[in-house]
């Protein structure tokens, strides 16, 4: 039995060393990167290109003073010379990861792409919120005794005379202590009031972790699309600058002089809008009418003629016959 347990804490202890890498996807295809820092980032962990897991990290040693990282690619995935390796988290609080970011401009057709165990160059770490606050210490750190000395001199000069009015605020202060005692009650209540709350809403909690989770979600969504919106700002900033450069600097004095012999135009149309009303009116009542009288493409016109203008007014309206002759023989 002793055996047989020997054993088993035995084969749990050399599987232990790939069990992070186990499940990883990885492939034929070995990369390199060199990073100053790698933060967290541990064997097993994912390596992106576009928010797509393409491989893991399989190893990780220290090359001199820097973290080398060897990452295992899927097969199938070709990756582009000039690709830039950049350790990042997946939210706020979420792992570490490698995004392989492409370069701009590339052929995904002809590449070139990176062979087995190439190295990339180009590799760079994300600050995380304790390396940030880190840098803030030291900023701190840098504001010597004498600068503390000359600050607490100074805040004595503004002080002097001023005792009347410090302790009517420390009067106030008091008053607000006292306030806040005789309200005891009333706060004592709404305490109670969020505790009954919270016991309300406790069965919902499954909605509030899905909540926390579309949270996280959208964090990881900015934080990959961060570099996106960085050039989209630059790219606006520089159309904005070519526009004003060719467009509205060289061209100022006449822009202003077509603004000026509109003003006109547009004030006489304004006075004959009335005008304008009608003609518009009267268009309108053409198109409708039009269709009325025209076939075939053709108008149709009907003319009503007075015969006795022609025939000098003998005319026997009893015999058309002979008003038809009497017309022809005035137009011959």
């Amino acid at each position: 039995m002793r055996k047989l347990l020997a054993l088993v804490v035995l084969a749990l202890t050399v599987s232990a060393c790939d069990i992070q890498t186990a499940t990883a996807p990885g492939g034929d295809l070995t990369l390199h990167a060199v990073f100053d820092d790698s933060q967290d980032l541990t064997t097993g962990h994912d390596v992106q290109m576009s928010n797509v897991v393409i491989g893991s990290v399989g190893e990780l040693e220290l090359d001199g003073y820097r973290a080398r990282a060897r990452l295992d690619i899927v097969d199938g995935r070709d990756i582009p010379v000039g690709t830039k390796a950049l350790i990042r988290r997946t939210s706020l609080l979420g792992a570490h990861f490698v995004d392989l970011i492409p370069p701009e401009g590339f052929d995904a057709e002809s590449g070139p792409f990176l062979g087995d165990d190439d190295e990339i160059a180009d590799t760079a770490s994300q600050l995380d919120v304790e390396q940030l606050a880190g840098q803030a210490a030291l900023v701190l750190g840098a504001v010597d005794a004498k600068a503390v000395s000359s600050t607490v001199s100074a805040a004595d000069e503004a002080l002097d005379g001023r005792g009347p009015q410090i302790n009517q605020l420390i009067a106030k202060s008091a008053g607000v202590v006292d306030t806040l005692q005789s309200q005891q009650d009333a706060l004592v209540g709404a305490i109670d009031g969020l505790s009954a709350i919270s016991a309300q809403y406790a069965p919902r909690s499954p909605d509030v972790v899905a909540l926390l989770e579309s949270v996280d979600a959208a964090t990881r969504t900015v934080a990959a699309n961060r570099d996106r919106a960085v050039v989209a700002t630059q790219n606006l900033i520089a159309l904005a600058r070519s526009v004003d450069a060719t467009v509205l600097a060289p061209h100022t004095e006449r822009i202003i002089g077509l603004l000026d012999q509109t003003a006109p135009v547009l004030g006489v149309l304004a006075d004959r809008s009335e005008s304008i009303t009608g003609l518009f009116e009267d268009i309108a009542f053409f198109n409708e009418v039009f269709p009325t009288v025209q076939a075939n493409g053709q108008v149709l016109i009907q003319a009503w003629l007075d015969p006795t203008v022609l025939t000098g007014g003998q005319v026997d309206v009893t015999d058309p016959a002979g008003i038809i002759i009497s017309l022809l023989n005035q137009v011959a």
